[in-house]
């Protein structure tokens, strides 16, 4: 643990206060370990733009059948193995990257 923050809780007046009621002293307790921990830890927000997993809203259709065509022929050339079946993926792959981009490139724009 860093050493500041232990001196910190120890030079506080947990140690230092002779409460006789228990909530007052979990209240002081609360009080003074939250405000050590904001100081030495602050709490982060921020936020994170979620993954493109539910983006289907935001596509269009071109980009929509775009993505079914790439599942499919991705579980074709899974079951396959095909050196054709694999070319077509590919292909496919590119198309679908191109389609969404444009998409989404679409919807911001608008």
């Amino acid at each position: 643990m860093d050493k500041v923050f232990c001196q910190d809780i120890l030079g506080s007046d947990l140690f230092a206060s002779l409460q006789s009621y228990p909530d007052k002293y979990g209240d002081l307790l609360d009080a003074k370990v939250t405000r050590i921990l904001d100081i030495h830890a602050p709490l982060r927000t921020g936020c994170r733009r979620s993954s493109g997993q539910h983006d289907t809203h935001v596509l269009s259709d071109e980009a929509q059948q775009a993505k079914q065509l790439r599942r499919r022929l991705e579980r074709r050339c899974r079951r396959t193995g095909l050196q054709a079946d694999k070319q077509a993926y590919d292909a496919a792959c590119k198309a679908e990257r191109d389609s969404i981009m444009k998409s989404r490139a679409d919807y911001i724009r608008s």
